[in-house]
């Protein structure tokens, strides 16, 4: 069992968006190498990762096109800001060891639903970290966030993408030429994770305890 650490904050469960109480998430497991991760969300200091990381050819073949242009990356950085205060998005640094390997994002965020994307890890990183931010990102989005539904979109053409999401019970709800859209309901997800867990041996829940702090259960 991993020991598990969220940031020191608490908040009642009547808040309907704790944003700025979800700036930063530590977990760690001496078992593990790396055996820490963080996620951070993200800022204007974050640019050049996040461009290097977009611009990467053997990254960005199923993103959509970024200019590489660091300037233009801060001024989209800064307008993030305003939608993350706002409770719009949340755009996630991940860490291994304090060194930065990959980005997850919640967006379009409203009353019952919101957005996952920006899935994306540099090539040395942990082959478990991007299942562990998966899994803990819908975590806070059924548990906290209190979402009732997550869409997402995976290119037609990043078949082992396809492949691993198919794992999950989620629902085909639209395609066109380049893309498979997708949703995932609460109990589609409660379904979906333990499956996960079962042939890759992680799982993450994430939910309020008796003092309306955040607790996480962890195994990876």
């Amino acid at each position: 069992m991993a020991g598990i650490q969220l940031s020191k904050f608490s908040f009642s469960k009547s808040l309907m968006l704790p944003i700025q109480l979800l700036k930063e998430i530590n977990l760690s497991n001496s078992e593990r190498d790396p055996c820490f991760l963080k996620f951070k969300l993200a800022d204007k200091s974050d640019a050049e990762f996040i461009l290097g990381l977009r611009t990467n050819p053997s990254k960005n073949k199923y993103l959509n096109y970024t200019e590489p242009n660091l300037e233009n990356q801060i001024i989209w950085l800064n307008e993030y800001k305003t939608r993350e205060e706002r409770g719009e998005e949340l755009y996630y640094i991940i860490y291994e060891n304090n060194i930065p390997v990959g980005t997850i994002r919640i967006y379009n965020i409203n009353e019952n639903e919101c957005t996952t994307g920006s899935w994306l890890f540099s090539s040395n990183t942990y082959q478990l970290t991007p299942i562990i931010s998966e899994l803990l990102i819908y975590e806070i989005v059924y548990n906290i966030l209190k979402k009732s539904t997550v869409l997402f979109d995976v290119r037609k053409e990043n078949k082992k993408v396809v492949t691993y999401h198919k794992l999950k019970r989620i629902t085909l709800i639209n395609e066109d030429e380049e893309n498979f859209y997708y949703s995932m309901s609460r109990a589609e997800w409660e379904e979906s994770k333990m499956k996960i867990f079962n042939l890759m041996g992680v799982k993450i829940d994430v939910d309020f305890d008796e003092y309306n702090k955040i607790r996480i259960n962890s195994i990876w």
